[in-house]
């Protein structure tokens, strides 16, 4: 079996031909200094109403890496546009001629990624990319996204996947000896014992994932370079739960870009009963005498700022410029919380009914934008469309535009 590679953008498709490349060179072996971060959940569709919005806002909220998802839904009529993570580029395997199933992976931009392609071996029916990333200049890894549905003996082997699996893990660690591997997805009841003991990998998730069994797995050779693991819910409606894999030193985060600031009032009734009283009661005796409007308007705006900084508690809340329109400062606020529930205090219940809530608010964000958005500001009209457009809509759009 001939190892090829192919560096893809991530508006690639299949039909791209892979190109041989020198392979001669091996490479340091990695630190936890150069070790990404990882978020992986199996979302059960990206094309769903708010799916890929609320991914992006997981996503500005724990700052991964890389991010590879399981049961993408996605087909040709999905573009790259309507699925875009802002600073990550896509690389995906859509499943043919069914729904359902396929997986994607997004890869922080300053990361260089390669598609490794093993067109003698692999069958089409088999839902997995195999990519190698390159982490910093002397480091890389053989990453596997992978899904393996619960069906799947309708459709293949499960032993002639495995065998495939590790004939293409035999060549990797060949080709680059030093690149450590990480294979990881839903693989729901695939038997990767046998498979993980030949190729010394060891699967780290300890938690529940799906009910009460581990179905969303993340198997590795270097365990050592991955010691906090996470389950958590996601803000996208699913029964799976998040894993976050983290490295001991998260030095791989983003790099700071410049922030915007802004503030959250408590507008709770405790609050605004005690504004309404002292203002029920204030005594305008420094703004009435003035004479001049353009004077007496500013002091009465200064005096009521004042009363409501004493009497209305504030947040501060910081917006990345990049961010969105549909991350408010509120849905920033509730993510933050929901992260404390979740990580600090083991409030999943609490932390449910928050990602419920900024599921809706998003939407309403969403919603506010199509509301604003007229045919005389074009820009904004197909902003909203695009940003709620299903395969009709993309096509319909097509269609008006060539109008």
């Amino acid at each position: 079996m001939q190892l090829k590679l192919q560096a893809l953008s991530a508006t690639s498709d299949n039909k791209t031909e892979p190109k041989l490349i020198n392979t001669g060179n091996s490479q340091p072996l990695a630190t936890p200094s150069t070790v990404p971060s990882f978020y992986i959940l199996n979302p059960t569709s990206l094309a769903k109403g708010n799916a890929v919005q609320l991914l992006i806002a997981d996503t500005l909220n724990l700052k991964p890496d890389i991010i590879l998802i399981t049961e993408s839904w996605l087909k040709k009529c999905h573009s790259a546009d309507m699925i875009n993570i802002p600073d990550y580029n896509l690389f995906r395997h859509d499943r043919q001629k069914r729904k359902g199933g396929g997986v994607c992976v997004f890869i922080n931009s300053k990361f260089i990624c390669e598609k490794l392609s093993f067109p003698a071996t692999c069958s089409m029916l088999y839902e997995f990319i195999w990519l190698r990333v390159n982490v910093s200049v002397n480091n890389s890894f053989i990453l596997c996204a992978i899904y393996h549905p619960p069906n799947s003996s309708l459709r293949y082997n499960a032993s002639d996947l495995l065998n495939n699996i590790s004939k293409i893990l035999d060549q990797c660690t060949t080709v680059f000896p030093d690149d450590y591997i990480v294979l990881s997805g839903d693989i729901n009841t695939l038997n990767m014992t046998d498979l993980a003991t030949e190729h010394g990998l060891e699967q780290i998730v300890t938690e529940p994932t799906h009910g009460n069994k581990i179905l969303d797995k993340f198997y590795t050779n270097r365990p050592d370079l991955f010691p906090s693991t996470t389950v958590q819910l996601s803000s996208i409606k699913t029964k799976h739960k998040a894993v976050i894999i983290e490295p001991e030193t998260p030095n791989c985060q983003q790099t700071n870009t410049p922030r915007r600031v802004c503030y959250i009032y408590d507008t709770r009734d405790q609050f605004i009963k005690n504004l309404a009283s002292e203002l029920a009661d204030y005594k305008w005796t420094n703004v009435l005498p003035m004479s001049n409007i353009d004077q007496k308007y500013n002091s009465f705006i200064s005096h009521c700022q004042e009363l409501i900084n004493k009497h209305i508690p504030k947040r501060k809340i910081t917006l990345g410029l990049k961010d969105p329109y549909f991350i408010s400062p509120l849905v920033k606020k509730l993510l933050r919380k929901r992260n404390k529930l979740n990580h600090l205090y083991g409030k999943l219940d609490e932390a449910a009914a928050i990602s419920v809530k900024i599921g809706q608010l998003i939407a309403e964000n969403k919603q506010k934008l199509m509301e604003k958005a007229s045919h005389g500001d074009i820009e904004t009209l197909w902003k909203a469309v695009n940003t709620t457009a299903n395969k009709n809509s993309v096509q319909s759009s097509h269609r008006i535009r060539k109008h």
